[in-house]
């Protein structure tokens, strides 16, 4: 099983990443929910291959980093 690693409010929370695509964001209809501010309520979808995982930024406000690299 993958997961996504977060820090939420000083801790280490993991998503586990259970569907072929994901969309991460505050909006209650996102398959995974975080609820942060600089979170856009569609900010994230995920897409877990056999041997890789796709990230790709929907647009969100404050963008998407991996590890502590933002994406383009």
């Amino acid at each position: 099983m993958k997961y996504l690693l977060y820090f939420h409010h000083g801790f280490v929370k993991k998503l586990p990443l259970d569907k072929k695509m994901l969309v991460i964001g505050r909006g209650p209809d996102c398959d995974g929910c975080i609820d942060e501010e600089f979170i856009s309520r569609r900010h994230v979808a995920i897409t877990v291959f056999r041997d890789r995982i796709e990230v790709e930024d929907l647009g969100s406000k404050n963008g998407v980093c991996i590890g502590f690299e933002k994406l383009q």
